[in-house]
């Protein structure tokens, strides 16, 4: 029975994975959670991970705004249709799936585009059994804010009325990864003005007193109690969390400018540009700039202040640095 943890993690960067080396492709594995399409496939080198559906674009802005404040995501590309890759992908699941198998991926199958993913080989938050570092709640703290800026309910839940999802953060080489970063846009006025209005309130309230004892904050320990081996959680560690939320909120009222999210959507539309596919042009145009710029914006003026976007400039050039600097 193929495990992915049992195997080491491909690049899937395109210049070191070729197309041809899908036809050496030896299983393939629909996962067991979620309902996002995810295909484990393990080549000769190592495993790399296939999705699909009406959300992939969504996702892959989502990891594009993850990795301009710093949070880490798995590396996502987009395989196009009709491209040589394409092709052969297509050709290696439906030769080595058995029938069980391809009625399971059979979504990947009759999909125009697929996402390429990293396999992040490492432990869901919901299988931790203690907390691994003050800078891995940091980190959890971060993925947080992430999820406020995308309205992503799917994760834990501290703006959202629901039981949250501990499986979409893996912890894997001493870090946090936000797994299923798709974004979520309201598609009435007066949702969005909901959502304005729950954002801006959980910023002043954690401005005006002893953030940690916010409610929303608090609401997460049912979660961590239920949803984790950790037992309770501690006003300690809330309190780690907090400082990382704050520190990628000022991160983000430096770096996601409008500009700046309306380039990565003209990028995304650049990735499928000769394709001719209006499903995925039918994503692009549900992604909301201008409702992602106001939720930025409420961070930006309730929660960060001169401070702490001078402080967000700062982490932000120490960050471009250390990617400029030459690795040992």
């Amino acid at each position: 029975d193929f495990s992915p943890n049992a195997h080491p993690s491909r690049p899937i960067d395109e210049k070191s994975l070729q197309p041809e080396e899908w036809r050496k492709l030896v299983v393939a594995k629909k996962s067991e959670s979620g309902s996002s399409g995810v295909v484990f496939c393990l080549l000769p080198e190592g495993v790399v991970c296939l999705k699909s559906g009406s959300t992939l674009a969504g996702e892959i802005f989502g990891s594009w705004l993850a990795a301009a404040i710093g949070i880490a995501t798995p590396e996502m590309r987009l395989a196009q249709h009709k491209t040589s890759e394409y092709k052969e992908i297509q050709a290696a699941l439906k030769r080595t799936a058995s029938m069980n198998t391809r009625i399971g991926i059979s979504r990947i199958l009759q999909r125009r585009n697929l996402g390429v993913m990293k396999f992040i080989k490492g432990r869901p938050l919901a299988l931790l059994e203690e907390i691994p570092s003050k800078a891995a709640l940091r980190q959890i703290g971060e993925i947080i804010l992430l999820d406020v800026i995308i309205n992503n309910f799917d994760r834990l839940p501290l703006i959202w009325d629901n039981e949250g999802n501990a499986d979409n953060i893996m912890f894997a080489g001493g870090a946090m990864y936000a797994l299923d970063n798709r974004v979520i846009c309201p598609t009435s006025l007066q949702n969005r003005e909901r959502y304005l209005h729950t954002v801006k309130l959980l910023c002043e309230t954690m401005a005006d007193g002893e953030a940690t004892k916010v409610e929303q904050w608090e609401n997460l320990a049912p979660f961590w109690a239920k949803r984790t081996y950790m037992g309770s959680l501690s006003k300690e560690a809330i309190g780690e969390m907090i400082v990382g939320f704050k520190n990628a909120s000022n991160r983000a009222a430096v770096e996601l400018s409008k500009k700046c999210l309306c380039g990565m959507v003209e990028k995304l539309r650049g990735l499928n540009k000769d394709a001719g596919s209006k499903f995925w042009d039918e994503q692009i145009n549900g992604i909301d700039v201008d409702y992602f710029a106001s939720i930025i914006d409420v961070l930006r003026r309730h929660l960060n202040g001169d401070a702490g976007q001078q402080e967000g400039r700062r982490e932000s050039k120490m960050r471009d640095e250390e990617e400029k600097a030459p690795r040992q």
